[in-house]
């Protein structure tokens, strides 16, 4: 399992462009190119070519949610790939709006995509092989943060239930790699339902916890509870927060690292 990452906030490398956003590219052990989310922008595409890799090898897309900064590059990935499959939720072209300071901002993807025949539609669970599937509708009892708290649906009232948020799970050599694009729905209650599907706990979860609104305490509130995961290795991006995640390392120690643009993890 080679796993790199090709969108996000920062980057470890000179030459790699930076971006409020987030997309990996996962390659198994039988030579399959995942692409999972791209990023706001065409910058996923300069950063593989970079790396050297190439979008146009990519066998199969996953889009985690629909927020651009997950999937605006979507229109990047159709043009320099003109055979994979896109995997996205049904849900994924809702409306859905953050609450700032000056007022509602758009946050979806773009409408022009939303009938693309290259996109599978999938519900609560999609089987793609034998070893890989997505999961989404996350529901549990851990609190969600507080930025997931700020984002509504198209009526600017009701908050985003975030049901269209799909997980990618990939078992290879008796490991289990859990990769979540943002956790609105909560990591906690993402891992206890790939808990309870799979009737085990994932040995490495990839993801940005969406936790850059969060203070101290409710990072360690969620650092402790990760902590009781004994077995499992977190690499956390993104929307995570570098300030929180500081807070997290101090508490998880070597269980938590922090992947930015350019990091690679290979097993």
């Amino acid at each position: 399992m080679q796993i790199v990452s090709i969108s996000e906030n920062t980057t470890l490398k000179e030459g790699l462009i930076p971006e409020h956003g987030l997309s990996l590219f996962i390659k198994t052990e039988n030579s399959q190119k995942i692409l999972f989310d791209t990023g706001q922008s065409k910058n996923f595409v300069f950063n593989a070519e970079k790396l050297g890799l190439k979008i146009n090898e990519i066998d199969f897309a996953v889009i985690s949610h629909g927020h651009y900064d997950h999937g605006e590059g979507l229109d990047f990935f159709l043009k320099e790939n003109h055979k994979a499959p896109v995997f996205i939720n049904q849900g994924a072209f809702i409306e859905r709006y953050s609450l700032k300071s000056t007022g509602f901002k758009f946050i979806g993807l773009n409408p022009h995509l939303k009938d693309n025949p290259r996109f599978i539609k999938c519900g609560d669970l999609r089987k793609i092989s034998d070893d890989i599937f997505l999961f989404s509708n996350v529901k549990g009892s851990f609190p969600l943060s507080k930025g997931s708290k700020l984002l509504f649906s198209a009526d600017q009232k009701t908050l985003d239930k975030f049901s269209d948020e799909q997980n990618l799970v990939i078992t290879e050599n008796s490991k289990t790699y859990l990769f979540a694009g943002c956790a609105h729905c909560g990591i906690v209650n993402i891992i206890e339902k790939f808990s309870y599907i799979l009737g085990t706990l994932p040995d490495y979860v990839f993801g940005g916890f969406h936790l850059m609104k969060s203070d101290e305490k409710e990072v360690e509130l969620l650092a402790k509870k990760l902590l009781t995961y004994s077995n499992t290795i977190f690499y956390t991006m993104h929307c995570t927060g570098k300030e929180q995640f500081e807070i997290m390392k101090k508490i998880l120690g070597a269980r938590i690292e922090y992947f930015s643009c350019g990091s690679i993890f290979s097993r």
